[in-house]
């Protein structure tokens, strides 16, 4: 079984990484997308609703589209987006918004800062977005927690957990995570059997995937943003996806998504490939995503994206009260 499914997943990969190899070559997917990456509107703020499936608007720029009347995005009234790609126990997001309880944590001074403004900024209605992709059951409640008391407080979140972020949408997935549950680990997942081996055992569960590529062109690119908050408009991801990264960037590559992403943090699991043939692939991939950030600015419509090799390991079991609004979390980690 374990052999099948890595011919699958290895299989997949290959042919995103063709594709977007090909479409790296001629150079003609980005020209597509030069006007799409942003709406801006001075009129729009953000809704009550956070994720309201629509926005009323008297700038009838964002409506009028070739097809018809413009779909709604959920990332409409957010001038940047924070992608959290492998969020585990959500502690990065708490960075984003509740900085002043991590002190030291990295990330907030060399991307949550520097993009986003300081943390009062980021608090400010229509400042950042936040969506979140975990593929962990586990960590289910703590991450509907955080969104549930996040949005009371103006802070749009939205999680997509159990979902296992892939190149194609809806696709049953098996993944394995930790099994040793004693409340306190933060419960690691990845989709190659036999490679949490940190932990005490593991365990086989069946999750649903989501286009991560599909979700950024739809409902990041094109997104309505307010006007205000002195930087410009951004878009940051981090990627720690366990071995999944070799399928997901090709992906986000393929779909011209990439492109849209300014900045993003990805952690590389190389050491998950034990055939060399499997290897091979791996460098393939990383070769190709390095190649196509150093050309990507001479790219008409394509962000100069730069990627970052970076972790922050800090508070990974989190345990910090949420603020008094939100009530006291009871669930584990």
């Amino acid at each position: 079984m374990l052999r099948n499914e890595s011919r699958s997943f290895w299989r997949t990969r290959k042919n995103a990484a063709i594709i977007a190899a090909v479409l790296l070559l001629v150079g003609t997917f980005v020209v597509t997308h030069k006007s799409t990456n942003h709406i801006s509107s001075t009129s729009v703020d953000a809704p009550s609703d956070p994720f309201q499936t629509s926005i009323t608007t008297s700038d009838d720029r964002i409506i009028a589209q070739s097809s018809g009347e413009r779909k709604p995005k959920l990332a409409d009234g957010c001038r940047h987006v924070y992608l959290d790609v492998g969020a585990n126990v959500g502690v990065q997001i708490r960075k984003l918004f509740e900085a002043e309880k991590y002190p030291g944590a990295s990330i907030i001074h060399d991307y949550f800062d520097r993009m986003f403004g300081d943390v009062n900024e980021r608090r400010k209605a229509g400042r950042v977005c936040v969506f979140t992709f975990e593929m962990n059951p586990e960590h289910e409640q703590k991450l509907k927690f955080v969104e549930n008391c996040y949005n009371k407080l103006g802070w749009r979140t939205k999680a997509f957990v159990p979902r296992a972020v892939s190149n194609v949408d809806d696709e049953t997935l098996t993944v394995y995570r930790d099994n040793y549950d004693d409340g306190q680990t933060n419960l690691g997942t990845t989709l190659f059997k036999n490679k949490m081996w940190i932990y005490k055992d593991e365990r086989a569960v069946k999750v649903k995937s989501l286009d991560l590529g599909k979700f950024v062109m739809e409902h990041v690119v094109g997104r309505i943003i307010p006007e205000g908050g002195g930087l410009k408009p951004s878009v940051f991801a981090k990627i720690d996806i366990e071995g999944a990264e070799y399928m997901v960037i090709p992906g986000l590559l393929a779909k011209g998504a990439f492109c849209h992403i300014d900045e993003a943090t990805l952690e590389w699991h190389r050491g998950f490939m034990e055939k060399p043939e499997d290897q091979k692939n791996a460098d393939l991939v990383k070769t190709l995503v390095e190649s196509f950030t150093a050309l990507s600015p001479r790219f008409i419509g394509c962000n100069p994206v730069k990627l970052h090799s970076f972790e922050d390991e800090s508070y990974p079991n989190d345990g910090k009260p949420f603020p008094s609004d939100c009530g006291k979390y009871t669930g584990k980690y």
